[in-house]
């Protein structure tokens, strides 16, 4: 979504965005795929995540909070790099003020 938001358009007939676009996200999900192995999130966990529920999807909480936050460091670290994502200094603006423009 952020990388549609840099570099999309909501033109439809804007064929170079769109292909800009479509370029990025395929180069973030190579880049993904060839860090941890796939871009499929029930590889990436480990388990079919539909095949639970209620309690059962509860107590493997803690493993995606084990396993997750690093799925989303490379995700931003590509953002950066491309300069889509530009992280504030901590404290420097609240979380309203940074996402309030997307």
């Amino acid at each position: 979504m952020v990388i549609g938001m840099k570099y999309g358009s909501s033109d439809p007939a804007d064929l170079e965005a769109k292909g800009l676009s479509r370029e990025k996200t395929l180069q973030l999900m190579e880049m993904f795929e060839k860090t941890h192995g796939s871009t499929l999130c029930n590889t990436l966990v480990g388990f079919d995540r539909s095949n639970l529920s209620g309690v059962g999807l509860i107590a493997k909480l803690p493993h995606f909070h084990s396993i997750c936050p690093k799925f989303l460091e490379t995700a931003i670290a590509y953002l950066e790099r491309i300069g889509t994502l530009i992280r504030p200094p901590p404290g420097d603006c609240t979380q309203k003020e940074l996402w309030g423009s997307i």
